[in-house]
């Protein structure tokens, strides 16, 4: 099944990376905040 698809589609996944940085450009021309990830605690932590 999963070759079948991507012999039907063999640009399915690049579309999406395309789209997903089309998202991104239209969000930095509309002056979006970039999050830079936080840098995980020195020790580990849990509950």
């Amino acid at each position: 099944a999963i070759l079948r698809a991507m012999l039907r589609r063999p640009f399915g996944s690049r579309r999406v990376l395309g789209l997903i940085h089309w998202q991104a450009l239209k969000l930095w021309w509309k002056g979006a905040a970039f999050r830079v990830r936080p840098e995980p605690p020195a020790e580990d932590v849990s509950r």
